[in-house]
């Protein structure tokens, strides 16, 4: 497997998405892995700007990584991260919007805060059932 350089490097403009695809062929979740998606985030941020859906496209790969990981402080912050930039940019009847909200939902039941993923998962339900 390429290092995260030579990966970096050879990414043409708008591929960002070469480092998911690479950490998704992964077998095993590692360091490499982690650097993989952080490299999606910020060449996104790079190339699309802070607020464009692919940032919050990465943002939500690095997010499900860390709750499989069970770094569930930092998922909440990248799936935050993506339902902000999805309301602003689609508002609050999106699918995506409705998606992000049901991440969300997900890491805080992790960390027992039930009553918030609740109001959240009938948030996402009122959207798209």
């Amino acid at each position: 497997m390429e290092s995260l350089a030579e990966l970096i490097q050879r990414a043409p403009k708008q591929s960002w998405k070469v480092s998911v695809i690479e950490a998704e062929n992964s077998r095993e979740v590692t360091h490499t892995t982690e650097e993989l998606y952080k490299a999606a985030l910020d060449l996104a941020m790079c190339e699309c700007g802070p607020d464009h859906p692919d940032v919050a496209e990465a943002a939500t790969y690095l997010g499900d990584l860390y709750l499989f990981l069970e770094r569930y402080d930092d998922a909440e912050v990248l799936y935050r991260k993506a339902l902000d930039i999805y309301r602003r940019r689609f508002g609050r009847e999106h699918m995506l919007y409705s998606m992000a909200l049901r991440n969300l939902a997900e890491v805080l039941q992790s960390v027992g805060k039930d009553t918030e993923a609740k109001i959240l998962r009938s948030q996402a339900r009122g959207i798209f059932g």
